[in-house]
C-alpha cells in the first residue's frame, strides 16, 4: 500500500507563499542577531574595562600621577528596565571632586538629584573623588573626558562641577547638542557669537564621536601637564580657552554650541542650576556684571 505524504499542493502552499514563509523567518534572525547583542553590548564593555560589578553600581580604584582615584559608575542604560530602547544614544553624566570637605559635601547632595535624573533618563552615572593632576581637583575634568572617550561606549557625556545640580528631569540632554557640534556650554558674554571660546566649562556636553574631540582633549591635557611641571597655577577653564582660541573661528563654528539660553545659567538655569562662586573662590551671590546681563 502507498504512503501519500502531504505535499506543498494539498496543503495549499506554493512556491511564492514558501518564499515568503522563509523571507520572514530570515527577517526574524538577522533582527535578533542585531538587537540581543547590541542590548548587552552596554554592560559587556563596562564589566570588561572595569573588572568588576555589583548591581547597578561599579567602584573603580585607579592610581594617577601617584594619587589614588575612586570612581563610583552607577549603570542605568539597560539595567532594572524594559522601556529603555537600546538604540537611543549611550549618555554619561559624569561629577567629580577633590578632597576639600566644602566640595565634597557639596558633591554628596548634588549626586542625589543627578544620579536621580540619570536613573530617570536611562543614562549611566560616574562620581570621580581625588586629584587626577597636581592638587588642584578642578583638572579632573580632562581626565573625565579623556575616560569617556577611552571606554568608547558613549556617545555623550555631560561633565558637572560638585556645586552644579540637575533641576529639570524631563530635559533631553541630545537636544541641546547639535550633531555637528563637539561641545555645548554657557557662554559667558551673551553678545559673543555662539562659537566663542569663551564658555564655562563648570557644566559641559561633549560630543564623543566629534572629530576633533581628541585633539582638543589631548592638548588640553598638555596644558595641565605642563602647568602641574612648572608649579604655574592656571584654571582648568583657562586652559580649555587656550585650546580653544588655537582653531579658526571657521572651525569652531563646527565644534562650539556656546549658548545663551537659560539651560545651564549659572544659579539661574532651567536644566542645571550652578553655584557661583568669586575670585576668593567661596560661593556667592552673582556678580554686577551677571545681574545686569540678567536684566
Amino acid at each position: 500500500m502507498r504512503i501519500r505524504s502531504t505535499s506543498r499542493r494539498k496543503l495549499g502552499l506554493g512556491k511564492t507563499t514558501i518564499s515568503f514563509l522563509k523571507s520572514r523567518y530570515i527577517l526574524l534572525i538577522i533582527i535578533l542577531i542585531i538587537f540581543i547583542p547590541y542590548s548587552f553590548l552596554h554592560y559587556v564593555r563596562i564589566l570588561y574595562n572595569l573588572k568588576d560589578h555589583d548591581s547597578s553600581r561599579v567602584e573603580w580604584t585607579k592610581q594617577e600621577n601617584g594619587n589614588i582615584i575612586k570612581w563610583y559608575w552607577h549603570c542605568y542604560k539597560h539595567l532594572y528596565t524594559t522601556t529603555a530602547n537600546p538604540f537611543s544614544p549611550a549618555i554619561l553624566i559624569a561629577q567629580y571632586t577633590g578632597p576639600d570637605a566644602a566640595y565634597m559635601e557639596f558633591a554628596d547632595m548634588t549626586e542625589k538629584v543627578n544620579r536621580a535624573y540619570a536613573r530617570r533618563r536611562h543614562y549611566d552615572y560616574v562620581r570621580m573623588n581625588g586629584v587626577a593632576f597636581g592638587d588642584f581637583a578642578g583638572y579632573n575634568k580632562a581626565e573625565v573626558l579623556r575616560t569617556a572617550i577611552k571606554m568608547s561606549i558613549y556617545d555623550a557625556v555631560l561633565i558637572l562641577d560638585a556645586d552644579a545640580a540637575i533641576v529639570d528631569m524631563d530635559q533631553d540632554i541630545m537636544e541641546l547638542l547639535p550633531t555637528e557640534m563637539m561641545l555645548t556650554a554657557h557662554r559667558v558674554r551673551k553678545e559673543d557669537p555662539s562659537h566663542t571660546y569663551n564658555i564655562n566649562n563648570g557644566v559641559t556636553l561633549w560630543n564623543l564621536h566629534h572629530a576633533k574631540i581628541s585633539d582638543v582633549t589631548t592638548s588640553w591635557l598638555s596644558e595641565i601637564d605642563k602647568r602641574v611641571e612648572n608649579g604655574a597655577f592656571s584654571s582648568d577653564q583657562e586652559l580649555l580657552h587656550k585650546v580653544l582660541m588655537t582653531y579658526s573661528e571657521e572651525e569652531r563654528t563646527h565644534m562650539i554650541n556656546g549658548i545663551s539660553t537659560r539651560h545651564l545659567f549659572y544659579q539661574e538655569g532651567t536644566f542645571v542650576k550652578h553655584v557661583i562662586r568669586n575670585n576668593g573662590g567661596t560661593w556667592a551671590s552673582p556678580p554686577e556684571d551677571l545681574k545686569r546681563r540678567k536684566r
